[in-house]
């Protein structure tokens, strides 16, 4: 695909809402085809701001969620993690101004632009973000595409990003933890199954016809 193109949205579960492509010569031609496959598809001019927002929303909230263990009516009622996603996102501002790609998307209003992603966040209301999911069915957290490409980003830009680093390795870490558990449980069961039958066929293991 097109550069850019990879970064098609999709609306998770509604089928009503349409794929989105940016404005390219390359988009014109897959939104063709994809309506000839009677999928709903456009062309976006606002589809970097609305990416952009979109990640913004997804890094300021889901690996929170995932050491807070909140949904997102209380990431974004408790005043605690509230004020964490503001550090988020302005760290977040901070690293991606300071590279061409990406510094045309940065608000002007910050201010009014973070209250704006917390609505967003708040409006999911008693909704887990994907991430605090991902965790409590011991998978890994998608930390690379939130706010490990922060911290990656801040080595690029020279701006430091001690919130996204910190958030994103303790959330690395603790589904780490939480995965290993799930593995030595599953070890130790085995091994205990595996001894008790062991020791039945040593000591009083069952005899065909004898019980």
């Amino acid at each position: 695909p097109a550069e850019g193109i990879a970064f098609t949205s999709v609306a998770n579960g509604n089928t009503g809402n349409p794929w989105t492509f940016p404005p390219c010569p390359t988009s014109r031609v897959i939104v063709a085809q994809l309506k000839q496959a009677a999928v709903n598809a456009t062309i976006s001019s606002k589809y970097e701001d609305d990416q952009f927002f979109k990640f913004c929303v997804n890094n300021s909230a889901n690996l929170l969620a995932v050491l807070t263990n909140r949904n997102c009516n209380d990431l974004t009622g408790l005043p605690d993690t509230r004020a964490a996603m503001a550090s988020i996102l302005q760290e977040t501002f901070d690293v991606l101004q300071g590279d061409a790609k990406f510094a045309g998307l940065i608000p002007l209003e910050r201010d009014e632009y973070i209250e704006r992603v917390i609505g967003a966040v708040a409006a999911y209301k008693h909704h887990k973000p994907s991430s605090l999911q991902h965790f409590e069915q011991r998978r890994l957290a998608d930390v690379a595409g939130l706010n490990g490409f922060i911290t990656s980003m801040s080595r690029v830009t020279q701006v430091p990003s001690p919130v996204n680093e910190f958030i994103g390795r303790s959330a690395d870490a603790a589904c780490r933890a939480h995965c290993s558990s799930l593995r030595r449980c599953a070890w130790s069961a085995t091994s205990a199954s595996a001894t008790a039958s062991g020791a039945r066929g040593r000591f009083g293991s069952p005899t065909p016809g004898i019980t």
